[in-house]
């Protein structure tokens, strides 16, 4: 990871779904514009569309830190913590996913897209090398590392 050199590589810019791993872009966004002690009350909108995706099960009203809310989003893999810190952040899952889109185009992953913050298929989409592009970057903050 030091020098960048290539292993291996087999269809590194195949596009294709990339499920949960759209979660690493969600943690870099949230990490990048908040601070892990700000606090998020759950709201019913945050809980949405979630009944086939794994989640911690998060009630409106709960309030929860950022800083919680990552780990549920990376450790148990929770979509509700990941629709509720991309509606804290953007204010809807668009604007949110709009934000994920504008720090893929500034780290140079030209074949990645997303459209929601939890891994939902439809519209979201990357290339094994820009996921290890991505995911380089996210192990340069200490705070990513924690997850």
């Amino acid at each position: 990871m030091n020098d960048d050199t290539v292993l291996y590589e087999q269809a590194a810019d195949e596009k294709t779904e990339i499920a949960s791993l759209t979660k690493i872009m969600t943690a870099i966004v949230v990490l990048e514009n908040s601070q892990l002690s700000d606090k998020v009350v759950i709201t019913p909108s945050m809980l949405s569309g979630l009944e086939e995706f794994a989640v911690v099960g998060l009630s409106a009203g709960q309030e929860m830190t950022v800083e919680e809310l990552l780990y549920a989003l990376m450790l148990p893999s929770a979509g509700d913590a990941g629709q509720a810190l991309a509606i804290h952040i953007g204010g809807t899952i668009e604007k949110f996913a709009d934000m994920m889109n504008q720090k893929a185009n500034s780290l140079g992953l030209s074949n990645t897209h997303f459209t929601n913050p939890v891994g939902f298929d439809e519209g979201n989409y990357s290339t094994a090398r820009d996921v290890a592009t991505m995911l380089k970057y996210a192990l340069k903050n200490p705070d990513f590392l924690k997850f």
